[in-house]
């Protein structure tokens, strides 16, 4: 299960079908159900296929600007910043993903 709390994050995903996004652990590559909230009360919003793009030692502006155009953010400092806040004050190592949203939960 990948969660989708964010919610610029979420947004693009469920506006375009697809986002970059940055994770602190690695995530298994393949299908997940993708969901909003916590573990144990949650809404799902579908299936989703889940992609590695790149492992980030530290998060550097110049090594995802390519992507940040497809994170539902309009700057890399945004993106960091949203990072920080869901996974405490830290600035890496982050996990780059590519997620598709397959289908979309009633």
């Amino acid at each position: 299960m990948m969660f989708f709390n964010h919610p610029a994050v979420r947004g693009h995903l469920l506006k375009h079908g697809w986002v970059y996004t940055l994770r602190d652990r690695r995530k298994r590559e393949g299908l997940h159900v993708l969901a909003h909230g916590r573990r144990f009360e949650f809404e799902r919003l579908g299936h989703g296929w889940v992609e590695a793009v790149k492992d980030l030692p530290r998060l550097d502006a110049r090594r995802v600007r390519p992507y940040v155009r497809g994170s539902g953010f309009g700057r890399a400092t945004e993106w960091f910043e949203a990072f920080e806040e869901m996974h405490g004050a830290r600035r890496g190592p982050a996990f780059l993903y590519r997620v598709e949203l397959l289908d979309r939960s009633p």
